[in-house]
Order: C-alpha cells, then sequence, then structure tokens
C-alpha cells in the first residue's frame, strides 16, 4: 500500500514546514504503474476514494493506457552465501546488478526473457490528506470485472515531504504490484483465521503467535537524516543524473516463521544502491510495521463497493493490517536507478536471516526505455521472419512479385518490392539512450512477501453430536471438542470443521436433527450443553445428589445406544437446565418491585441473592452476555416462550401475535410486566448464555494450539424460524429453496425453506441480516464454510405447491419470451405447460386401471370433435366396454387433463384416496403407490415451466391467469419426459436447443452480476476465512468467479472438477491437479464415506485402484484396506489445495482395529436423496481412547509433515 503521510505535529509555526504544505496543496502529479494481463477487450482503471479520484466509480476513475514492455534476458547465477552461518547453495535472477557482497558466482547460465503488459496512468491534483486508490479491471462499458485486492492509502512521512518542495516537478510514482482476492497470501490475510493458524508477529504479540515484537519504527535512512533533500542540496544544479530520488518499499509480512520460541523477527530489505548496502546482509534495512498502508474491503458489494457511506468504518478495518504491514523509506541518487531489491525475514536477536525472497525486485525503471527495446526486439522478430521466408522462396524458385525485400536499415525496400505487396512502413531503429527524468518519490507497493512456499495445512471433520466421550450425555457435547483438539495437535492436523450448531427444534420431535433447519441463525443447540460442567455451587443444592445420580444414570443408557437418541437427550438436557435454571434465578438480584432484573444490568437494585464472589462473578457475566446479544437474543427468546404456549412454532397461526413488532418483543421481555419472563424469557436468556460459555471455552482451547474452528452456515432457514417471524419481508413465503437434479439426487431436492428476497435484503441495512450472522459466528470460528455458496449466484426456487425439486427454475434468470418460441414454430404453448396425459400415458403408468385412474383424477378433452366416437369411447372409459380393443386404441382422440383437486403434488400427496391406512394388505399398498407415483410423474410431464405465479390469485395452480403470460422457462430433464418424447423431431430440437442455451450463456452475465453483489457485502463484513460449497450442478464459470472473489472452493474426488482439462469427463477428480484456493477431500457428510464407496460398485473400485492409485488391476481388495485408505489420504495432502480436511471416519479408516468394529455403511452422516434422514450417527471409539491411539496420530503427524504442510506447534 502506499503511504503518504503529512504530520503537523510539531513546528506549526515554523515559516518552511508551512510554505512545504502549501506547495504540497497545489499540485502534484501521481504516475500509477501496475502489471497486468487483461484480455481482450478489458482496461485497467484506478480509481479512489476522494472526489477526483472517482468516488470508487470505475467510469469516473482514471483510465490507463497499456503498452507491452520487454524482460530483459535474465541470467541465472548459482552463489555460495558467506554470510550465513548455514552454507547453501541458491538461484538469483538479475539483470545488470552490481556484484553481491559477500557471495561468490559458481555459475551462470543465460534464458531469455518474455513481455509482460504494463498499464499507466498520470493523475495530477492536490493534495491536502493521505488518500485511498484501488485498481479495477472493467469492460468496456466500465463494469467491473476484478477489483484488485488490496485498498491502498498514499501518504508520506513528514521528512520524506520535503523531497516535493524543491525546484522543478513534483512527481511521485506509485509502482503497484496487482494481487487477486485469491493470492495464496491474501487468502489467508483474514485476521480470525491469521491470528490462530499463521506463523506470525501480531503487534504487542496478540493471538497465537509463536513469537512476538512490539510495534516497531523502520530504521532511519542516513541520507534521509543528512538533510540532503532539502531544496538546495537537492537540485544539483538541474542536472538530473545527481538528484535524490526518495524510496519508499511498502510488503505484507502475514506468515513470520521462526525456529526459536519467543523470538523477535522483523522484515528487512537489502538492494543495489547505497542507501540499501548494496547487497551486503550486514547493512541491510530494517522496515517498520508501525502503521497500515492498506485498508480491507467495506462491507458492501464489489460492483458498487466503495461508497463515501460505506468507507467512514474503515478504521476499524484497518486494525485488521496491524503488525503486518512493513514499510521503509530510503534516498538513493538518481544514477543508481534500476534499483534492485529483495526482501528478507530476520531473527533480530542472534542477527540471521530465516527467509528471503528468491527473486528480485526492481525499483526506478524506464519504462519508455523498455517500451522501446520491445518494440525493437518485435521488430528484429519480424525482420528475421521475413529474411527466412525470401530465404525459402530462394531455395523453391523465387515466385515474381510475391517477395518483401528488407533493407540493411530493417525497413522494406521499396524499389525491390512490388507496390502491391509492401508491408507498412517500420520505425527505424530507435536509440536505447534514456531521456528518463526520475520522479522526487517512488513508492513500491509489494504486495506480500514473497515465500518459497504457500501456506498449506490440513484438518478434521466431524458433527459435534457424533463425538462420544466418557462424559458425554447421549451426543457429543462442546466440551468434547477439547479431547478433539488434543487429537489434532497429536495428528497434526490445524482445522477441526463442524457442521451447523444452531438451534432446530422446529418441530419438537427427532425430525429436528437436520442441523441446516435452523429455529434461530444466532442460537446454539441445546443437546450440546454439558450439565454436568456447570458451576459447582449451582449444583450443591438439596435434592442435587439425586439430580447427580438421574444424569449418571441417563448417560450409562445413552451411551450404550450405537446411534443419537435425538428426543431423549434433548429432554433429559431440558429437564435438568431448567432444575438448575431455578437455582440460578433464586440467586439474582431483584428490583425493588421484587421482579427480577432483565438481565442487562439496568434493573439491579438488589443483591441480596448473591452469596460469594463467584456467583457475583457469574451473573455478571450473564448479564454481559444479555447486553452484548440483546438484539438477537431476546425475540428468540420470546419466541421459545411463545411457541412453548401455543404448542407450535407455526407462527402464523399465533392470532394477534402472528405478527413481531419491537412493541410486542419488548413488552414481553420485561420483567416488569411479562407474564412469560421468569419460565420462559429468562430460561432461554439462562440456556444459551450456558452454551456460549462453553463453546468459547473450547474455542479458545483450541486456539492455544494453533488449531483453527471451523463453522458452517447453512443456506436457508425454516419457515418456523424466529428469523422469519422477526423479517417476514426479507422471505418469500410462496417458493421453496432447493437443488436441481445432479449428483446427489435425480430427482432434486426441496428443502423446503422460503427463498431470500435479495432486493429487500440489500434495502435491508446492505445485507444486515446476513453481516449479523456471520459477526456471531466469530465469536467461536476462525473459518466459515458457506453452505450451498451457488445459491448466492442463483437459487433453485419451487412452487409451494411441489415436494420432488425437479420442478422449480433458477433465481434470478433470465426468461424465454413467447416471441422465441413462436420464431421456431413452437405455437402450442398449452401443450408444453399444462400437464396432460394421452391414453398411452395413462396406459403406461396405470395399465388395467387407467380407466379408473382417468375417472377419479382427470377431466377428458377432445382433441377433434367427432360425436359418434366420442359417444361410444366416453362409454367405454366408464362402463369398461369396447370389446378387444385396447384403451389406447379406442380413446386415440382424447387426452386428459387433472381436476383441479389433484393439479399439484402436494395436493395428490395428500389426497384421502391415496392414504394407506394401518393395516391395509401389501397389495393394496402397492397398488396406491403405483397410483401415487403415476400421478405424480404426469404433473411433471411438460417441457416449458410458466413464470412465479401470483399467490394472490385464486384460480387454479395451472391457469394462464395466475402467470406472466408471456415468460416461461425450460423444465429441467425436459428429454425426459413422455411429452418431449412424443414431440416432433424439429420440435425436440428446437426445444433442447433454447433449455441449452437458457442453462448456460443467456444466465451468465445475470448470474455473476448477482454474486459480484451479494457475495462481497457478506463476506467484507467478517473476519473469517471462507470457504464455499460449491457442489452439484455447477456452471462453468463459478470455480473462476470464486476466485475473483478469494473464496476457497470444494474438490470432493468423486465429484471431479472443470479443471481436470482433458481428463474432465474421468470419472473421478484428481487431486494432484485440483487448484491451489481448494480444500479437498475423499467425502464429505453428504455423501458415503471412502469406505463405503469404495466397497459398494466393485467395477468402480477396480477402475479407482488402478486409475487413481496406480495399482494392478488384478490385486484390487474387495474391501478397503488400512493400506488403501492410507494412499488416499496422501494422495490428497500431497495435492495444491490450501486446505486438506478429512472426515473424521476416513481419517480412523487408517486403523485396523477401527475398521474391524464397524460396518462402513452405518458411517453415513446425510443422505440427500431423503428428506427425513435422521441425522444420528455416533462413533463408537471414545475421544479418550481416540488421543490414546499414539500409532495412528504418530502416522497422521508424520505424514502431514512429509506433505509439507503446515502443522501445530
Amino acid at each position: 500500500m502506499a503511504s503518504m503521510t503529512l504530520d503537523d505535529d510539531d513546528d506549526e509555526n515554523d515559516d518552511d514546514d508551512e510554505k512545504m504544505v502549501r506547495k504540497l496543496r497545489k499540485e502534484i502529479t501521481f504516475k500509477f504503474r501496475v502489471k497486468f494481463y487483461t484480455k481482450w477487450g478489458e482496461n485497467v482503471v484506478v480509481c479512489g476514494k476522494s472526489q477526483a479520484m472517482g468516488e470508487y466509480d470505475a467510469t469516473k476513475g482514471a483510465w490507463m493506457s497499456c503498452e507491452h514492455i520487454v524482460l530483459n534476458t535474465v541470467k541465472t547465477k548459482t552463489k555460495k552465501t558467506k554470510n550465513n552461518a548455514d552454507e547453501k547453495e541458491e538461484e538469483e535472477s538479475f539483470e545488470d546488478d552490481e556484484e553481491d557482497s559477500g557471495e561468490e558466482d559458481s555459475g551462470e547460465e543465460e534464458r531469455e526473457g518474455g513481455d509482460e503488459l504494463l498499464w499507466t496512468a498520470t493523475k495530477t491534483m492536490r493534495w491536502d490528506e493521505p488518500f485511498e486508490y484501488r485498481y479495477a479491471v472493467v469492460d468496456s462499458h466500465g463494469s467491473v470485472i476484478l477489483w484488485d485486492a488490496p485498498i491502498r492509502i498514499a501518504k508520506l512521512e513528514r521528512q520524506t515531504s520535503r523531497a516535493l518542495t524543491g525546484n522543478g516537478e513534483n512527481v511521485v510514482e506509485f509502482t503497484d504490484t496487482f494481487e487477486r482476492k485469491n493470492h495464496a497470501e491474501t487468502l489467508f490475510s483474514k485476521r480470525r483465521f491469521a491470528e490462530v493458524v499463521l506463523d506470525k508477529v501480531l503487534a504487542g504479540g496478540q493471538g497465537g503467535a509463536t513469537h512476538a515484537a512490539a510495534v516497531v519504527k523502520p530504521q532511519p535512512c542516513e541520507f534521509l537524516r543528512s538533510g540532503i533533500l532539502s531544496g538546495k542540496k537537492n537540485d544539483a544544479n538541474g542536472d538530473a543524473s545527481l538528484r535524490v530520488v526518495v524510496l519508499r518499499f511498502q510488503v505484507k509480512a502475514m506468515r513470520m516463521p521462526s525456529k526459536r520460541p519467543g523470538s523477535k523477527v522483523s522484515v528487512r530489505v537489502t538492494g543495489s544502491c547505497q542507501s540499501l548496502g548494496k547487497w551486503d546482509r550486514s547493512r541491510a534495512m530494517r522496515m517498520g510495521n508501525d502503521e497500515c498502508f492498506e485498508v480491507l474491503s467495506p462491507a458492501s458489494s464489489d460492483a458498487s463497493e466503495h461508497t463515501v457511506k460505506d468507507r467512514n468504518n474503515t478504521s476499524s478495518s484497518n486494525d485488521n493490517n496491524n503488525g503486518y504491514c512493513w514499510h521503509l523509506e530510503v534516498a538513493c541518487a538518481s544514477s543508481e536507478l534500476p534499483v534492485r531489491y529483495k526482501y528478507e525475514i530476520w531473527d533480530d536477536d542472534i542477527e540471521q536471516v530465516i527467509e528471503s525472497e528468491e527473486c528480485k525486485r526492481t525499483i526506478g525503471i524506464d519504462w519508455d526505455l523498455k517500451k522501446r527495446q520491445f518494440d525493437e526486439e518485435l521488430h528484429r522478430k519480424n525482420r528475421n521472419n521475413n529474411n527466412n521466408n525470401n530465404n525459402n522462396n530462394r531455395e523453391g524458385g523465387e515466385i515474381e512479385g510475391t517477395s518483401t525485400e528488407i533493407n540493411d536499415d530493417g525497413e522494406e525496400d521499396a524499389e525491390k518490392t512490388p507496390t502491391r505487396h509492401r508491408a507498412t512502413p517500420t520505425k527505424k531503429k530507435t536509440s536505447t539512450s534514456s531521456s528518463y527524468e526520475p520522479p522526487k518519490c517512488i513508492v513500491a507497493s509489494d504486495g506480500h512477501f514473497a515465500h518459497a512456499k504457500a501456506f498449506r495445512c490440513a484438518g478434521v471433520a466431524v458433527p459435534v453430536f457424533s463425538l462420544r466421550s466418557s462424559k458425554s450425555l447421549g451426543c457429543g457435547e462442546f466440551s468434547d471438542l477439547k479431547l478433539m483438539a488434543d487429537f489434532c495437535r497429536e495428528s497434526g492436523f490445524r482445522i477441526l470443521q463442524l457442521l451447523p450448531v444452531n438451534d432446530t427444534r422446529v418441530h419438537g420431535m427427532w425430525w429436528d436433527s437436520y442441523p441446516y433447519s435452523s429455529l434461530s441463525v444466532h442460537a446454539l443447540h441445546p443437546m450440546y450443553l454439558r450439565v454436568t460442567e456447570l458451576d459447582q455451587e449451582e449444583l450443591n443444592f438439596p435434592g442435587s445428589e439425586e439430580m447427580t445420580k438421574f444424569i449418571e444414570a441417563k448417560r450409562r443408557e445413552l451411551q450404550e445406544l450405537k446411534d443419537v437418541d435425538y428426543e431423549e437427550t434433548l429432554r433429559v438436557k431440558m429437564f435438568v437446565a431448567r432444575k438448575l435454571h431455578k437455582r440460578f434465578l433464586a440467586s439474582m438480584p431483584t428490583t425493588e418491585s421484587g421482579s427480577y432484573a432483565n438481565g442487562l444490568g439496568s434493573a439491579s437494585k438488589s443483591s441480596a441473592g448473591v452469596s460469594s464472589n463467584s456467583k457475583k462473578a457469574l451473573i455478571e457475566s450473564f448479564e454481559r452476555f444479555v447486553s452484548e446479544n440483546q438484539e438477537w437474543l431476546k425475540p428468540y427468546a420470546v419466541f421459545c416462550a411463545l411457541a412453548e404456549i401455543f404448542q407450535t412454532t407455526e407462527h402464523w397461526l399465533w392470532g394477534h401475535l402472528a405478527k413481531c413488532d419491537d412493541k410486542l418483543i419488548e413488552k414481553l421481555t420485561d420483567p416488569e410486566t411479562s407474564p412469560i419472563y421468569s419460565e420462559g424469557v429468562h430460561f432461554v436468556y439462562y440456556l444459551q448464555w450456558r452454551l456460549h460459555m462453553q463453546l468459547k471455552e473450547a474455542s479458545t482451547y483450541l486456539k492455544q494450539f494453533g488449531i483453527a474452528l471451523k463453522g458452517d452456515l447453512p443456506i436457508g432457514v425454516d419457515k418456523r424460524s424466529v428469523d422469519v417471524w422477526r423479517k417476514p419481508e426479507l422471505f418469500r413465503f410462496y417458493t421453496n429453496t432447493g437443488a436441481p437434479p445432479d449428483a446427489f439426487d435425480k430427482n432434486g431436492q426441496n428443502w423446503k425453506f422460503p427463498t431470500y428476497d435479495w432486493e429487500q435484503m440489500k434495502r435491508d441495512g446492505n445485507y444486515s441480516w446476513w453481516r449479523s450472522r456471520l459477526r456471531s459466528m466469530e465469536k467461536y470460528f476462525s473459518l466459515v464454510r458457506v453452505d450451498h455458496i451457488l445459491g448466492f449466484f442463483r437459487i433453485w426456487e419451487l412452487p409451494a405447491h411441489c415436494e420432488s425439486g425437479i420442478m422449480g427454475r433458477f433465481r434470478p434468470s433470465v426468461p424465454i419470451s413467447r416471441q422465441e418460441l413462436e420464431a421456431v414454430g413452437l405455437w402450442d404453448i398449452d401443450r408444453l405447460t399444462i400437464p396432460r396425459a394421452d391414453a398411452s400415458d395413462l396406459e403406461f403408468f396405470f395399465g388395467a386401471r387407467a380407466a379408473e385412474v382417468a375417472a377419479r383424477f382427470f377431466d377428458e378433452n377432445e382433441l377433434f370433435s367427432n360425436s359418434s366416437d366420442s359417444n361410444v369411447n366416453r362409454a367405454g372409459i366408464i362402463g369398461g366396454g369396447g370389446g378387444d380393443l385396447s384403451f389406447t386404441k379406442r380413446l386415440q382422440n382424447k387426452y386428459w387433463t387433472f381436476k383441479p383437486e389433484y393439479s399439484t403434488e402436494v395436493q395428490i400427496l395428500k389426497c384421502e384416496q391415496l392414504k394407506i391406512r394401518e393395516g391395509s394388505p401389501d397389495w393394496l399398498v402397492a397398488e396406491t403407490n403405483e397410483i401415487k407415483n403415476g400421478l405424480l410423474e404426469l404433473t411433471r410431464n411438460v417441457c416449458l415451466l410458466r413464470s412465479a405465479y401470483d399467490p394472490s390469485a385464486t384460480e387454479g395452480v395451472h391457469s394462464v391467469a395466475m402467470f406472466d403470460k408471456d415468460a416461461f422457462y425450460p423444465r429441467f430433464d425436459m428429454e425426459r419426459t413422455r411429452l418431449f418424447q412424443k414431440l416432433e423431431c424439429w420440435q425436440r430440437s428446437a426445444l433442447s436447443r433454447i433449455s441449452h442455451e437458457h442453462y448456460t450463456t443467456r444466465q451468465r452475465f445475470l448470474w455473476t452480476q448477482n454474486a459480484h453483489t451479494t457475495i462481497p457485502a457478506i463476506t467484507n463484513s467478517t473476519n473469517m476465512l471462507v470457504c464455499g460449497e460449491d457442489l452439484g450442478l455447477v456452471p462453468d464459470f463459478v470455480p473462476g468467479e470464486m476466485q475473483n472473489l478469494g473464496i476457497l472452493g470444494l474438490r470432493i474426488q468423486r465429484m471431479p472438477a472443470p479443471e481436470q482439462g482433458e481428463n474432465n469427463n474421468s470419472e473421478f477428480g484428481i487431486p494432484s491437479r485440483y487448484p491451489y484456493d481448494t480444500v479437498c477431500s475423499p467425502s464429505c457428510h453428504d455423501t458415503t464415506t471412502f469406505r463405503a464407496w469404495f466397497e459398494e460398485d466393485e467395477n468402480r473400485r477396480k477402475k479407482y485402484y488402478s486409475q487413481i492409485l496406480g495399482q494392478d488391476i488384478s490385486t484390487t481388495p474387495k474391501r478397503c484396506t488400512t493400506e488403501t485408505m492410507r494412499a488416499v489420504i496422501k494422495q490428497h495432502l500431497e495435492s495444491p489445495s490450501a486446505l486438506a480436511i478429512f472426515a473424521l471416519a476416513d481419517v480412523l479408516a487408517m486403523d485396523t482395529n477401527y475398521i474391524n468394529e464397524r460396518d462402513p455403511k452405518e458411517e453415513t452422516i446425510n443422505d440427500p436423496t431423503n428428506s427425513r434422514h435422521y441425522w444420528r450417527f455416533r462413533f463408537h471409539t471414545n475421544l479418550e481412547d481416540m488421543k490414546k491411539n499414539e500409532q495412528l496420530t504418530g502416522e497422521l503427524k508424520k505424514m502431514v509433515f512429509e506433505s509439507g504442510r503446515n502443522v501445530p506447534k
């Protein structure tokens, strides 16, 4: 980031300083230079916060011009370093440097350079204070395609600013490094992650740093201190070669490795100029980290993410760079330009280099000279090519009038070349002499320190409920995460990933075991509470012995079960929690009227109930928790209390309480007047406080070992949730969210969540609801998995009358117009959009019962009028007559449409005629299911879907009046419908072409724009590292857009991703080809474990064993052995993916005892094809035993370390 600071603290009355300030405020010419290879039609723009810089509007910023520059021939020297105690050989790339002091050359080879694209812009403006700026890649219309990751701050220190007060033009040059958001170091610059996992120095030694240093100021440059920048000394009688140029170096160092715990480390610069020691490492200049020269992106959309209003809060974001930003200012003679330099990380205590950048950087380049050199090189190549062509023509017999003659000056010889074949005149060879006049100051913003190896680490994923320990009651608990932390530490894992832990008690039964359906997006689930680890005073009361015995008896009873008994576990914990809450409530301070305090500390008048200092501390902790979380906690507490009273969470049935407002919340949370406060509201406060304390304690425990906790952000919320009750305007109740047919489920998925009204969410505090969710998660987690991140591009929206996931469409999406359909000859729209069946369809689905089903569920229609045939056919269908003719032959001119009461999936499933009564014989059950399934298939027998219907309309669901008559969407997998197969060839071809275009190119811009509007507004508001679950039906442009947004993608090996190139059609992913910015794994909670997957299909098993593991196909084992599992994990650890996170079941499969004790089919966490799957899997192995398995943990840690991944200290 560029830093130009003007301090006015001292010498305010000094005439020289006032004169300097006046000059600075006149005008300064800023030259911006950045290298970036754009695609054809793209441009680079520099813009900033100020009005002069366009207020972050790319169309108003400074549009840059580009030119190709040649990279000089690079000499590679092998050198032996004398200064280092550990002598080693290293290769350095450099151009025309001074000989490195203390280094002797042992070899040299030369290789040809290439070319780069340099973007430049000049801006002359007043400079009253530091200003922000940023680069953007835009299309020809000025729409932002990609933002540069950092927002830079341009400022100079007071002493340096004197360089701009001398004679001549005041010019400041910014030489910046364009860094994408998926840059290896930028990805992990999120503070919540960096402070736990990365080797670093934080200001004051904060976080989990293994070594620390106080904030230090940069080492002063002797040339600057000598006053050489004063006007007379710097004029040098107008000789430009003798002028002094101020060089400012800026670099971010997120990782500060050190082999000695507690050591002080810093970043230093060594280089070719006198001020940088002329490559003498003993004279390398120490940089300072006492100021920030970058700010984080504000919480707003990437397309327009910089408004003045949004940028008012950047000061808090600025703190995220504290201690990471290193800067230094030195002076050099203009004759020393260009200056070659590099950054090094030093151990200050022993004055030794820890890590040095491999390649040197350059500052102060004469870009005009570079451009001339490029033109000359291009001209030379063209001339050689022409000469070669001429030689070829002469050798093969020259054809008259087709050759171009080149003279000695490299130009076309007009006398020898026919007029009609002359080439464009070429300029004469230009001189390489430079007329470059150096600026008075050059600021090099070099992005991140160039480490030799990118950061990579490993982790393990596990649902909390699946853990088993000697103290857990019925399921895994937050306190068990501390034992998991011990296992991770011994195994070399730095990340512990969880499934969502939010409260899901929507139905009051085992259906609530589904962790992705939340009652509240902020509240924690009571099932994870450890009731035996509450305060001892709280557990010591009359009758507590019986309570303790009850808890222990229930713990043993539930511990004997193979899986989680969700309902009984929750019942026991809620029973105990209510008992303990009464004891806690009795110790709470009361108001003057005798009612309990509201938990906010404002009503406390008496503390007679407080018996000890520890109890007082608990009450203070409780009140602080309530006060800090009241925005979501109070509505949630009221909702829970009302749901218990009404015995349902369907808040639309609560009468006048169905509408929530602030007055209602305040009234029902007032301890003076609320009838539900003590038993309802206060109990919820207490329960959430206890859960918060236990999860926070576990999170802190993990952090001290450098292990990060990874949370999960569900894409949807239940319509019965407090969030929907509180803010119904943010949701679309008459639609459901799901996923289209994919590898998980050929029928698609219907999650029954209301879809979001994104437009309203943006108006509601710029997605404040989403940002508040992430703020809550930041209390515990360092990184987050965003569930179904494709939903931020487009969501699969289903009408409320659908039960399956097939009959949906993506929202937003550009529809197909009636005019488009008619243009290709598709006129009969009703036939394509309204479910219908002919006689062959009825006979296909219902066989001999076709006539009966048609009479009960359909209305009959005629294709053409024929009264005599109609009467005969009607008699045939009702009376079963018709002689020997089949049903289809007798009714060829008929078709049937659903009766209004049976026209949707929901109506059919709820139909009384199709309900299966208890005790029904098997033949009747089979017959009823056959009819039901046939009817459901026929409701989907369309090729086009009409646009979203108006819920206020009263006509039938398939009535045209309820829809936009001119907007249509292709039905997913229409080619499989019976209707499509009966169409004529040209009709099928037209529909297939329209469908393919609809799902690919037509939506690309809209979906990209939607993602760039929603995702940055949310992710920029958090300090957690963001990962996205991008499985399923993934558009080809999504991986690239996720890279532009700086979000890690997910790679599951059995679901190959697009980047495999020529192997894209392979059945398996190839870990060695995964991109760096991904999380890789052999399996996830939505799939079977690797063991189960490997064993279930023999042909696939042999193919995987030979193609992926490279083994002899004849030796393929029938079961997944520990050796096979070890090879799979090793393969993923060695992949380029930044994070390799394994399901705990896959990790334990490396242990022989584990795989012999449990069937892999029992390890399935979720079955996506079953909407009522019971999430109850629990490991049979105790965490204490896992921790003691030194053979397994030791082998895992060795594998992680040998793969080059970072391990806990």
